[in-house]
């Protein structure tokens, strides 16, 4: 019936249309709960991105039993990210320890 190759098109606009969707009511849930679990068992932490692009950007902490091991979840976007790549989330850029940019109630930690 589509001979033409008009069909992937129209099925790749439909997969575009259908990720365009706001998100479910579950997920809306699932998010809340995932914050509600994190603000009362995880420490909130920040880190400030370098030059006029740099932006203050929150998470919670989650750590694992070493340091490699962290994790932060962060609070734009809902994703698990390890320290360096929280820094660069923020515009930091690669840093050599990421540590260093990353607070904890206006402490750094170490």
């Amino acid at each position: 019936m589509f001979s033409d190759g008009s069909q992937g098109s129209v099925d790749s606009s439909v997969v575009e249309v259908e990720t365009q969707q706001p998100p479910t009511q579950e997920k809306n849930i699932a998010k809340e709960k995932l914050r509600n679990f994190a603000l009362n068992n995880m420490a909130i932490v920040f880190t400030r991105g370098e030059g006029p692009n740099g932006k203050n950007t929150e998470g919670f902490l989650y750590s694992g039993k070493k340091r490699d091991e962290v994790k932060i979840v962060c609070l734009c976007h809902d994703h698990f990210l390890n320290a360096a790549e929280f820094v660069e989330h923020a515009g930091g850029g690669d840093v050599e320890n990421p540590f260093k940019h990353i607070f904890i109630d206006g402490k750094q930690i170490k």
